[in-house]
């Protein structure tokens, strides 16, 4: 048909608009109203317990302070992953016990500060009190929890003098 009307006809629903436009409007203040409750659940948490990674967290700092304490390599790194222990071996944690003795001293106090998730990481913090400086010492240890038992996968000492 060139040139002819159509027997096509639109028929106009104002009530089927309306109801169209109400469910949009609904669906974007419900969006609006739940996100910050749907981030949480969207964002990459670790399914564990806040208790737990405090109780693994200072468990595995203890082990890697003792260990740096009497120069014992295996306890330090026992759990290490094994790109921490090519980046930690024998040699290089034996410079570690000498930086930390020779310019921090011995351990004095140990506290647990908490933690956050990076990525697939929990990177749990403490404070370390040792007795060649007044200053506190902040000590980052990464976990990895991806297996079926946690690996430190970081170890960092956060301490001006340990910078010198």
């Amino acid at each position: 048909m060139t040139g002819g009307t159509s027997n096509f006809s639109v028929k106009r629903h104002p009530g089927r608009l309306f109801k169209t436009g109400t469910l949009i409007l609904l669906t974007c203040l419900l969006c609006i109203v739940f996100s910050p409750y749907m981030a949480d659940v969207c964002y990459s948490q670790p399914a564990i317990p806040d208790d737990k990674i405090k109780e693994v967290s200072t468990a595995e700092m203890d082990s890697i302070l003792k260990g740096i304490a009497t120069k014992n390599y295996d306890m330090y790194a026992k759990d290490f992953s094994d790109k921490m222990k090519a980046a930690q071996d024998r040699e290089n944690f034996l410079k570690l016990c000498e930086k930390i003795d020779g310019s921090l001293g011995e351990l004095k106090s140990l506290q647990y500060l908490g933690y956050f998730v990076q990525e697939d990481d929990i990177i749990s913090l403490f404070k370390a009190g040792f007795s060649k400086t007044d200053d506190h010492v902040l000590i980052r240890l990464v976990l990895d929890f991806k297996n079926q038992k946690e690996q430190v996968a970081g170890l960092w000492f956060d301490s001006p003098k340990l910078k010198k």
